[in-house]
């Protein structure tokens, strides 16, 4: 029986579909209409794709995942979802991630 490695990008790949799937799966169940789609950057700057791919598909509400880093953390790694909501378009909902996570619409 012949093994294969898995790599960074199939790893990402499926955890993309299952993404996918479980976003899916809550839209149907709480009535939502709804898109729900894996981008590749390559390479550009991520939040000028998501603004991009919203306005392609005429997107209401961008719903967008957080780390909730603050301070140096975020100053040292910056925040997609931050600048996510300073050029986008429509709006945007940050969802926290953790215990204690919360949204807001910015």
């Amino acid at each position: 029986m012949r093994r294969t490695r898995m790599t960074g990008v199939d790893r990402c790949r499926g955890n993309g579909a299952t993404a996918i799937s479980d976003a899916e799966t809550a839209f149907r169940r709480s009535g939502i209409r709804g898109i729900a789609k894996t981008i590749d950057a390559c390479g550009a700057d991520i939040s000028d794709v998501l603004a991009r791919a919203a306005a392609e598909c005429d997107a209401d509400l961008i719903v967008m995942g957080t780390h909730g880093r603050r301070g140096l953390r975020r100053a040292l790694l910056g925040s997609v979802a931050e600048s996510l909501v300073r050029i986008a378009d429509r709006p945007v909902l940050v969802v926290r991630e953790g215990p204690g996570a919360g949204a807001g619409v910015l």
